[in-house]
Parts: C-alpha cells; structure tokens; sequence
C-alpha cells in the first residue's frame, strides 16, 4: 500500500503562497532584491518522478525561459528557502543558524523584514543564530513595527564560564555596538 508522503516546502509554496496573491506579489519583490527583472516564481511537480522533488522555476526578463531556482545565486536560494521555511512553520517553531549566510547585504533588509512580519503573521516563533553584528543590526531596524517583540542574547566568556545577556528589540539597538557578540535571537 503507498505510504503518505510528507510534505515538501513546494508543496506548502504550492498550496500557501500560490493561493494567496499578496503573499506571492510579496515574494517576487523580495526575489527582485537579486534579479531585478523576476516576472514570477513556480514550482515544478515535473521532476519529482526522476528525482523524487520538484523544482522551483523563476521567470525572468533576462532569460527566454523559466530557469531553475539553482540556475541561480546562493543568495536567491537563501531567500527562497527562508521564505518557504517561514510559511511551512506556520503555528509553530523556526529554527535558522546563520540565518544571513549567503545574502547579499543589500538584500537584507528586504528579505529578512519578509521573514520576520510573514513569521508575527503566521504565529511563528522564529530563533535565529548568528555571529554578524550587522546582520542582526539589520535585522532589528527591517521591521520596526516588530522590534518590540524581538530578544538578543549574547553570550561571552568571563572568567572561564560563559555569561548570557539578554536584551530586549529596543535595548538591542543602543547595546549592540558593544564588544560581546551577539548569538541568539527570538
């Protein structure tokens, strides 16, 4: 007897965001942040006989056809991935390390405001990890409106024991200019 299959973030985008027009009117400019001339995003079942997975196809003006999502950058990728991650941890809990690693810092604060108001829309608690101060800058001052409801905790060494700070979205911005790093974000 077929077992059920699992379901893949395609078929979240498929079913979340190709439903819902201005979650996928917001996607596309979130992908313009990398390739100006998107027209659309789809997913393609097509493959997944082959390869057990579709495929996510961009259309765009610089090319005559839909091209495969890993046609193009790291940094699209990201994207993509953080934004399915976000809609399929709907009611739930999102777990990202290095949640900046690949993303271009012109397109950050675009993708990771997406992430972050998508996520306060969808009863998503996100934790998000990273080593870049500028990353979490960015982070902290992409969705003011959400500030308030966002935590840092840093973790540094004092005297051989590891010390947790946390601080508020709001304290976070004044503090984070300080020398202890950054590491947790809720």
């Amino acid at each position: 007897r077929d077992q059920p299959r699992s379901r893949g973030l395609g078929d979240v985008y498929k079913r979340q965001v190709l439903n819902n027009s201005d979650m996928y009117e917001q996607m596309l400019d979130v992908l313009k942040e990398y390739d100006k001339d998107v027209i659309s995003i789809n997913y393609d079942n097509s493959y997944a006989e082959t390869s057990g997975r579709g495929v996510y196809k961009i259309l765009s003006k610089s090319h005559q056809k839909a091209l495969p999502l890993n046609m193009y950058g790291d940094g699209m990728k990201k994207a993509v991935l953080l934004m399915s991650a976000a809609i399929a941890a709907k009611d739930g809990v999102l777990l990202i390390d290095e949640f900046e690693t690949a993303i271009h810092t012109s397109a950050m604060d675009r993708t990771f405001a997406w992430v972050i108001e998508m996520c306060k829309k969808l009863n998503v608690q996100v934790f998000l990890t990273s080593h870049s101060k500028e990353a979490i800058d960015k982070l902290l001052k992409c969705s003011p409106q959400n500030t308030s409801s966002m935590a840092v905790y840093t973790l540094s060494k004092r005297d051989d024991k590891t010390v947790v700070r946390r601080l508020d979205g709001y304290l976070s911005l004044i503090h984070i200019s300080e020398p202890t790093r950054p590491r947790l974000i809720s």
